[in-house]
C-alpha cells in the first residue's frame, strides 16, 4: 500500500486497505472518489509474516559475549564507578577479578577428575581395599628364597634386552631414509661383457667403443635399427592411470636376473636369412638387399651360449657378405645392360657374380645369366666356360640341355668379341670397391668386420658391403660369446 501510494495510485492503495480490513490506514488516505468499495472476495487475507510457534523466551538464541573494558561501566551495576588508577597492571588484575564468576570456580573444583597415572602399578584408587592398603587379590606374602633373590637381583629382565624404544622412554631420533639402489639398466651395464648386452642395457656409448676395438666400425648409422631392437627387446610398458605416464618394465634373462634379455638372437637371424634367400630366388633383389643388410648389421649385437653358435654366426656373416656382393654385381650389370654399351663389362660383372659363394641353386641361376649374356654378346669362349661350370652342378634337365647346346655351338668357335679382364683359371676374389677381379698376389686391404677385399686406394673408407666397417682398420675380432 505504501508503494502504491508513493507511486500516485492512492485510490488503488485505499481499495487495498479496505479489502484487507485496514480501515485506519484507509481513512488516512484522502481520495475524491467516495464510492470505493472493498472487493467481494471473502478468501482474501493480509500477507503478514508467520507467527512463531514458540515464544521468544523459549528459544535459546546464541549470544556473543562482549568483554567490558577498563573504562566502560556496567549499566546493571549498583555501586559507584571507580576511576582507574595510574598502574595499568593493577587495574587489569582488578578487572579480571571482578569479571570472574565464583560459582564457576566452585564447580571446577568439585567436578575436577582425579589425575591417574596410566602406567601406575596396582588397581584404581576407587577400590576401597586398595585405598586401605590391602590388595584385592589377597595381599602380599613372604617367600623364603634362601638367598636366591640376591643372585637374581641383577637379572630381572628374563633375558630381554631392555633398551628404550623410540617414542617410549627414549629421546626422539631423526628418520634417515635408505640409500636408493641401482636400477636394472645400471646393474646390467656393469655386469655386461659383450656389445649386445651393453646395447640392450642402454649403454650405447660403451657398446660403440667396444665395437670399434673389436671389428673396427667406422659408421654406426646403419646399426641404429639393430641397437633399438636390442634396447626395446628387454623393456615393456605397463598402463597406469590416464593422467599418469607409462611404467617401464625391465625384463631380465631367464637364466640370470642380473643380465638383460636379448631380443636379437641367432634363431631370429636364421629365419630372416631364409626369407632373404627366398626373395633372392624370386628376383626381388631390393627386398633381399634390405634383409641381408639387416642381418649383417645385427650380428655384432648377438649373444650366444656356445662355441658352436659362434661358428654359426661367422658362417652367417660370410654368407651374407657373399650375397650382398653378388647383389651389388647384379645391380651394376643390370645398369650396364640398360645402357647397351660396354658389352665386355657386362660379361665381366656376370662372371664375377657367378663366383660368389652362394647356395648351389642360386649359383646355377647366376651361371645361367652369365652364359646368356656372354652368348648374346658373341663372347663364345666365356659362354662355353659358364656352360661347363653349370653342368658340373647337376642342374635341372631343361637347364642342362640348354648348357649342352651352348657348348656344342661354342666349341666350333672359341673366340671372344671383347677383351675382358676375367680369367676364371686364375685364383681371384672380387674387389668390392671397383667390382673387378683381384688376383692372388696383388696388394689388397680388407674390411675388419666382413673381410671384404679392396684395392689399397680404398683404405680408410667405409665398406660398401657391410656399410659399417672401415677398410684397412685393425680389430681384435668379433666377440658374441663370453
Amino acid at each position: 500500500m505504501s508503494v502504491l501510494r508513493d507511486c500516485g495510485q492512492t485510490a488503488l492503495a485505499k481499495l487495498t486497505a479496505k479489502t484487507y480490513g485496514l480501515d485506519e490506514i484507509a481513512d488516512e488516505m484522502s481520495v475524491d472518489a467516495d464510492d470505493i468499495k472493498p472487493c467481494s472476495n471473502n478468501k482474501s487475507s493480509l500477507m503478514m509474516p508467520p507467527v512463531p510457534v514458540f515464544g521468544e523466551e523459549d528459544i535459546a538464541w546464541p549470544h556473543l559475549p562482549v568483554a567490558r573494558g577498563l573504562f566502560q561501566r556496567d549499566p546493571g551495576a549498583e555501586e559507584d564507578f571507580e576511576e582507574p588508577t595510574g598502574d595499568y597492571y593493577e587495574d587489569a588484575a582488578a578487572f579480571e577479578a571482578s569479571e570472574r564468576d565464583p560459582n564457576w570456580e566452585d564447580d571446577r573444583k568439585v567436578n575436577a577428575a582425579p589425575v591417574v597415572d596410566p602406567f601406575a602399578v596396582g588397581l584404581s584408587v576407587d577400590d576401597g581395599a586398595a585405598v586401605n592398603g590391602e590388595d584385592a587379590w589377597g595381599g602380599d606374602f613372604d617367600i623364603d628364597d634362601g638367598g636366591l633373590g640376591e643372585e637374581l637381583a641383577g637379572d630381572v629382565g628374563f633375558g630381554i634386552d631392555e633398551k628404550p624404544v623410540d617414542g617410549i622412554g627414549a629421546e626422539p631420533t631423526y628418520y634417515v631414509p635408505p640409500t636408493a639402489g641401482l636400477g636394472a639398466p645400471v646393474r646390467w651395464a656393469r655386469s655386461s661383457k659383450l656389445a649386445g648386452e651393453l646395447a640392450a642395457a642402454g649403454a650405447f656409448e660403451e657398446a660403440m667403443k667396444l665395437l670399434i676395438v673389436q671389428i673396427g666400425v667406422g659408421s654406426f648409422a646403419p646399426m641404429k635399427e639393430a641397437f633399438m631392437n636390442a634396447y626395446a627387446g628387454c623393456r615393456g610398458s605397463l598402463d597406469a592411470a590416464q593422467t599418469m605416464p607409462l611404467n617401464t618394465l625391465y625384463i631380465p634373462r631367464p637364466t640370470s636376473i642380473e643380465s638383460c634379455a636379448i631380443a636379437v638372437t641367432l634363431p631370429l637371424l636364421r629365419e630372416r636369412f631364409s626369407v632373404a634367400q627366398q626373395r633372392f630366388q624370386s628376383a626381388k633383389f631390393a627386398d633381399a638387399i634390405k634383409l641381408f643388410t639387416s642381418i649383417i648389421t645385427s650380428i655384432p649385437l648377438l649373444v650366444v651360449n656356445s662355441n658352436k653358435e659362434v661358428e654359426d654366426c661367422k658362417s652367417a656373416l660370410n654368407m651374407a657378405r657373399e650375397y650382398l656382393t653378388g647383389l651389388r654385381l647384379e645391380g651394376e650389370g643390370r645398369k650396364a645392360r640398360a645402357e647397351r654399351k660396354d658389352e665386355g663389362r657386362q660379361v665381366q660383372l656376370a662372371g664375377l657374380f657367378s663366383k660368389c659363394s652362394m647356395k648351389p641353386l642360386h649359383v646355377q641361376l647366376a651361371l645361367r645369366a652369365a652364359m646368356k649374356t656372354a652368348y648374346e654378346t658373341q663372347n663364345l669362349g666365356h659362354a662355353a666356360g659358364f656352360a661347363r661350370r653349370l653342368l658340373e652342378l647337376s642342374p635341372a634337365q631343361a637347364l642342362a640341355q640348354s648348357a649342352r647346346k651352348v657348348m656344342q655351338i661354342c666349341d666350333r668357335n672359341m673366340s671372344n668379341k671383347n677383351e675382358i679382364d676375367y680369367d676364371e683359371r686364375r685364383e681371384f676374389v672380387v674387389e668390392c670397391g671397383a667390382l673387378v677381379p683381384l688376383y692372388s698376389g696383388e696388394p689388397k686391404e680388407s674390411c675388419p668386420y666382413c673381410q671384404a677385399a679392396y684395392a689399397p686406394e680404398f683404405k680408410d673408407r667405409i665398406c660398401h658391403i657391410c656399410t659399417i666397417g672401415k677398410v684397412g682398420a685393425r680389430g681384435e675380432g668379433l666377440r658374441v660369446y663370453a
